[in-house]
């Protein structure tokens, strides 16, 4: 996992923060778990990018939750869909749209 993590590879940063979570640990090189996410989630890692998503809203950090839910709904995954739905009911990093949260609450529908 390191190997491969080492390399940047985006599965491999993901499973390696994985198994850092799990262990609470960190890496002397590439950093604390989050640091993996993050890279992993800009390679369009999409369990990378589920996982920062819910770690920025529980770190109160919206506006970047917010982004990376986007992200997800671009590429039409319900789970971000969602969760972009719920910014935009509650504002919570974007301004308060609760007829686009319904939309987009219809269209998480369609998505599997």
């Amino acid at each position: 996992l390191k190997a491969s993590a080492m390399q940047g590879n985006a599965e491999g940063l993901y499973l390696y923060a994985i198994f850092m979570e799990e262990n609470n640990t960190s890496d002397d090189t590439l950093g604390a778990s989050i640091n993996c996410i993050e890279k992993a989630a800009e390679q369009k890692h999409t369990d990378a990018m589920l996982h920062l998503m819910h770690y920025l809203d529980r770190t109160q950090q919206y506006t970047e939750a917010y982004k990376w839910a986007k992200e997800l709904h671009l590429q039409n995954n319900k789970e971000g869909t969602l969760y972009l739905a719920d910014c935009y009911e509650q504002g919570r990093g974007v301004k308060r749209d609760k007829q686009l949260a319904a939309d987009l609450r219809n269209e998480a529908k369609t998505l599997q």
